[in-house]
């Protein structure tokens, strides 16, 4: 597992933090996220290009490579492994297939983060799990 420090200004956590304000989800965290994710990549190569498939939450297109993530973020401070899943199957095909490369960002909101890389079958399996979704019965 590639384990990578990255910090952030107070100027540009408050940014992120305007851009996707809390609003009683936890999907703003995914965007923040994918947000500093964006920026670790940024820092890293020479004018990135970046987009976003379904299926694939961030394509990186740099000078000398193509590579696809699957990000998932989350506020703790470490990875949360019981905090982590899967819900649609392009991700997951994607996934087993070596398509994407996992990252999880910890300690999302602060200006001092972890970005866990992580491959499927090397740093970590899927197991399924049933899960029903609630609906309102109309009268």
């Amino acid at each position: 597992m590639d384990k990578r420090e990255f910090i952030i200004s107070e100027e540009v956590l408050a940014e992120i933090k305007s851009k996707y304000p809390q609003q009683g989800k936890n999907s703003h965290i995914g965007h923040i996220a994918v947000e500093i994710v964006k920026r670790y990549f940024s820092e890293l190569y020479t004018q990135p290009k970046f987009t976003q498939n379904k299926g694939i939450d961030l394509t990186v297109i740099s000078d000398t490579s193509t590579e696809h993530f699957e990000i998932k973020g989350t506020e703790d401070s470490d990875i949360s492994w019981s905090k982590l899943f899967v819900s649609g199957q392009p991700c997951y095909d994607n996934l087993i297939g070596g398509v994407t490369t996992l990252v999880r960002v910890t300690n999302v909101g602060q200006r001092k983060m972890t970005l866990y890389f992580m491959r499927y079958g090397e740093h970590f399996e899927l197991v399924p799990e049933v899960r029903w979704k609630m609906k309102k019965i109309k009268k």
